[in-house]
């Protein structure tokens, strides 16, 4: 506690008795703020002195100041005690304040966590998004392939046959042209029939058929 005038001069002291630094009385008394506190402190501390005898109401108010390198919180309460004097109460307020830094450090590393944990969170549901994709594609992939293996099966076998059956196409053909050369007087059924099947537009027609159905077969082939 501290017993001030309005000149801001330490009319008396009590030092905390559990305070490492607190001064002596011997060191405050009859000095002015300006002697005892840094500087900062001092135009503070007047400030609530001339409001505290001004008002004649308890003024209260919390400053900050290094001591040997280490930062002190305080909380100040005025209370007028005369007509020209002020009791000032001083209260360590160091602990508190640490505590609500550790506090708000930590709720600050707790968000931050939280925040990580989402991004993660959202990160592994992306990926999981990403192997349902790969396996539906892979899955996809697979019975596209089976499909083409089941499509490829009996268009080898039609293409593997297809070049015979064109020899054997044309060589009935051939043995067709060689009858009507050598027995150019058929049987009336065979000559009704020859007419009625038009052998000369289908001795044309039927290669160029197996041709096409070549090129069909190779087209498949391709696209499997």
């Amino acid at each position: 506690m501290l017993r001030l005038n309005s000149q801001g001069v330490l009319l008396d002291y009590y030092p905390a008795k559990d305070d490492p630094n607190a001064l002596r009385k011997s060191e405050v008394l009859g000095k002015t703020l300006e002697e005892i506190f840094p500087k900062d402190v001092a135009v503070w501390t007047r400030h609530y002195l001339a409001l505290t005898l001004k008002t004649g109401k308890v003024q209260a108010g919390e400053y900050s100041t290094f001591i040997n390198d280490d930062l002190y919180h305080y909380e100040a309460r005025y209370v007028n005690s005369d007509r020209d004097e002020v009791l000032a109460i001083i209260r360590d307020l160091t602990e508190i304040k640490q505590g609500e830094i550790a506090l708000q450090q930590s709720e600050k590393r707790e968000r931050e966590r939280a925040l990580q944990l989402e991004k993660t969170l959202k990160e592994l549901q992306n990926t999981q998004a990403q192997l349902v994709q790969a396996e539906k594609m892979s899955s996809l992939g697979q019975m596209v392939a089976d499909i083409a293996h089941e499509i490829n099966n009996p268009i080898s076998f039609i293409y593997g046959n297809i070049v015979h059956t064109n020899n054997y196409i044309r060589d009935l053909l051939h043995l067709l042209q060689l009858y009507q050369k050598h027995y150019q007087e058929p049987v009336p059924e065979i000559k009704d029939f020859t007419t009625e099947c038009e052998v000369d537009f289908l001795t044309q027609d039927l290669p160029k058929i197996v041709d096409s159905m070549n090129i069909g077969v190779n087209r498949i082939r391709e696209l499997v």
